[in-house]
């Protein structure tokens, strides 16, 4: 009977270095491919979208321009997108101020108008839409679904309500809040965690989450 041999202390801190070794250079070449991701997704974007000095979009970002006018996506300077703008094909415009950003998996959806100012910090989960994307009537809301399976987004609004949303400067949006249409936000306003804003919020205003758990 072979009798394994004696693993020493030596050869167990050798082992352990061989990990962290590993896993030092698995994470250099996360990093690497990130970084690489998100310079291709920076380019792309560029194509579809007017963006600043600066600004670029993490390897999560996306830009969709349905409308195909390369104006009507505008991200100011040194701004950094980790979600998605888009645009409809019968309308929309986006116009983002400096130092912005947008967390992932963060919609800022547009068929009107949305108006976004400077030093805007949207976390994660975060829906801004300034429409109900899909007409009420169902018969409607059924032939813009076939429309868009079939024959791609249509160039004619098909009965989708829309209005405008403005957002000031310094605002800040805690995540998985939504913001409906026609909302204004204004300058330094706080707005929580979850929080669904359907009504105006004034300057330095603050929207609770809706637990009803007192905030620290």
């Amino acid at each position: 009977m072979r009798v394994p041999p004696k693993q020493t202390v030596g050869d167990n801190d050798l082992s352990e270095k061989s990990s962290k070794d590993g896993s030092v250079l698995a994470n250099l070449l996360l990093t690497v491919r990130e970084r690489l991701l998100a310079g291709l997704v920076t380019t792309a974007a560029r194509r579809d979208a007017t963006l600043g000095t600066a600004t670029r979009l993490g390897s999560d970002g996306r830009v969709y321009n349905i409308l195909g006018d390369k104006t009507a996506i505008k991200v100011g300077d040194n701004g950094m997108v980790r979600g998605e703008l888009l645009t409809f094909g019968f309308g929309g415009r986006i116009e983002i101020g400096d130092w912005f950003y947008l967390g992932p998996m963060s919609t800022i959806w547009s068929a009107s108008e949305i108006n976004i100012g400077d030093r805007v910090l949207i976390s994660h989960s975060v829906a801004i839409h300034d429409s109900d994307s899909h007409p009420t009537d169902p018969q409607l809301r059924f032939a813009q679904t076939r429309q868009i399976l079939t024959k791609g987004h249509p160039r004619e609004n098909p009965g989708v309500k829309t209005k405008p949303v403005r957002i000031g400067n310094d605002v800040w949006i805690g995540m998985g809040a939504i913001i409906m249409k026609g909302v204004t936000i204004g300058d330094r306003a706080i707005i929580g965690a979850r929080a669904v804003v359907k009504t105006d919020v004034p300057a330095d205003g603050f929207v609770s989450s809706p637990s009803n758990e007192p905030n620290a």
